[in-house]
Order: C-alpha cells, then structure tokens, then sequence
C-alpha cells in the first residue's frame, strides 16, 4: 500500500469534542421544540449547521420560521462556546509526527466553521498540518464529497495514494464517494455504523500501530 498523504477530520478525531457539539444541539433544538436522542445527532455528526437543521426539522416534521432557524444557529454555537474544552486523543500527535517522518502530507478536513477549526488547530497542532478545508471552503457539505475532493485538489496527489481518517457514517460517505480509502476510529459510535470504511480501530493506539507496520 502506498501513502503520501494523511487527511484527518478533525471532532471525534484529533479532539474529543462531540459531547459538547451534541450538547449544544440538543439543546438548541429543544427551544424549538425538537428532541433529539444523542444517537441521532451522533450519526448526524459532520454535517455543517443548516444541513442539520433542515434535516432534523424535517425528520420531526416541524415547519420553523426564519426566525427560530437563526435561533437555533445562533444557540447552538453559543452553548458549544459555553461549555468546549479541548481535549486531544491519545496517540493523536503521536500519529501526525510519524506520517509526517515518512515524508506524508497532512491535513485536516472538518464540518466546523472556520473560526472555530482555527482556533482548535492552530492552538493545539500548531505546525502539524500542510492545510485545512472547513464548512466555509466549500458550497455542500459532508455527506457531498466536495470536502475531501477539495483536499485532492490541494494535495494535487493520486487518489490512491491518500488516505482519510473518520470516525463518522457521513464522514466516511464524503470520503468514499471522492474516491479515497477511508481508516475509521469507534471513538463515538460503534464499528457496526462504521462498515463503509475500509479499516476500522477501536482507538487511536491501535491505529498507530497500524501505520508502523505498514509504512
């Protein structure tokens, strides 16, 4: 198997961060109205903002007004803002540092706004990744595959050549659907949701290893 490049999504991959986005949804979404369980917004999970909420609103069959969706937009990124920490996932570093010693390319793909994939990035991997595609970079969202055909284009590397790094059922949709093989971590579902994924690890360690014995 040949590799020159790495793409990493970024919440539920490099940071254990979709408790507060769930958190935050929910509760957003329930000012309006809408419950949600925690395992839907979980295999929801890589979709920008207004795909999510036109799904969801949909799903529960509730019409919202222009009014309550900027509501929910607004809510839903102030209660994230309320309780975020940043909380890396072992062996994380570890990963990029060593794909990064074979010669590799990294980057990071993510559905998180710009700002706020800034600001965790830059923060806490400084220096570590060769670019970023985010929400704003591209007009449809995961499951489309724009993100990461986005990335092919930036890398401007074989297909085959490239692997990606999710942890979600739309993630791994994107990456698929772009052509690209797709190495899935259960950090917050189960591997049954994962199956479209070319490998699938339990944790971050065990990846690790993987790559050590491969590259």
């Amino acid at each position: 198997m040949t590799m020159k490049a790495v793409i990493f999504d970024m919440d539920g991959v490099l940071v254990d961060s979709m408790k507060y986005h769930i958190y935050a949804w929910k509760r957003a979404f329930k000012q309006v109205g809408i419950d949600i369980p925690d395992e839907m917004l979980y295999m929801y999970e890589g979709a920008d903002l207004e795909k999510t909420l036109k799904h969801f609103s949909e799903k529960f069959k509730i019409e919202l007004t222009l009014e309550q969706k900027k509501e929910v937009f607004n809510n839903k990124i102030k209660y994230t803002k309320e309780v975020f920490k940043i909380f890396i996932y072992d062996f994380v570093k570890e990963i990029v540092e060593y794909v990064k010693s074979k010669g590799m390319k990294t980057g990071v793909v993510t559905g998180s706004n710009k700002i706020f994939a800034e600001f965790v990035v830059e923060k806490e991997f400084s220096g570590m990744f060769d670019f970023m595609v985010t929400a704003n970079d591209v007009s449809r969202g995961k499951p489309a595959p724009d993100p990461y055909l986005k990335a092919v284009e930036i890398l401007n590397l074989p297909k085959e050549d490239l692997v990606v790094i999710e942890n979600a059922p739309l993630g791994i949709e994107s990456a698929k659907r772009a052509g690209l093989k797709v190495f899935a971590l259960e950090t917050t579902i189960d591997k049954h949701y994962l199956g479209h994924a070319d490998k699938i690890f339990s944790n971050h360690e065990k990846l690790l290893n993987y790559f050590k014995e491969i590259i």
